[in-house]
């Protein structure tokens, strides 16, 4: 008589997994979720900062149209950014009185006279943005002055240029 051997997924080689096995797999997958979760969010941060940088751009180029119009830069704050922030609005640190507009994540001030100007986009406390300061002038000068003080990996919070990525990696300087 032939002793036949068991197929291997027969019933009674059936077993479950050991405490090892589980642990193991357990382990793989919360560190798949950990380094995904921090991809996921860096992608969101970096389209946050991304934000601010296209609105100091259009409004740069707002200002521009308006020198080429007007031939200098006095009274194109009040013209070009048409909604005051009120005290109330509560979305900055300090005082409110020079922002004259806001978007889901940033707050933007103008400062001008008749040959110079100054773009500033704060990051909005409420959306917790609120350590991120970027800058543009008229020479197109664009500066980061401020980040988040975890960002700090150049020992500065100010850069030559507008930041995106948190060891300092920044958009073009112009």
């Amino acid at each position: 008589m032939t002793h036949l051997k068991p197929h291997p997924y027969s019933p009674h080689l059936a077993r479950g997994l050991s405490i090892v096995e589980l642990v193991s797999v357990l382990a793989i997958i919360g560190i798949l979720m950990a380094v995904g979760s921090a991809q996921y969010n860096q992608y969101i941060e970096k389209s946050i900062l991304a934000e601010a940088h296209a609105e100091l751009s259009e409004h740069q180029a707002r200002a521009e149209q308006y020198f080429q119009v007007n031939h200098k830069y006095t009274d194109m704050c009040t013209k070009l950014l048409t909604s005051p922030i009120t005290v109330t609005d509560n979305i900055v640190s300090g005082d409110v009185k020079d922002y004259y507009a806001a978007s889901s994540n940033f707050a933007y001030k103008c400062t001008a006279d008749a040959a110079t100007y100054t773009l500033t986009a704060i990051g909005r406390k409420d959306r917790n943005m609120n350590d991120f300061e970027f800058r543009v002038n008229q020479l197109n000068q664009r500066t980061t002055y401020g980040v988040p003080t975890n960002w700090e990996t150049l020992g500065s919070k100010h850069f030559p240029c507008w930041v995106l990525t948190k060891p300092g990696e920044c958009t073009s300087t112009k």
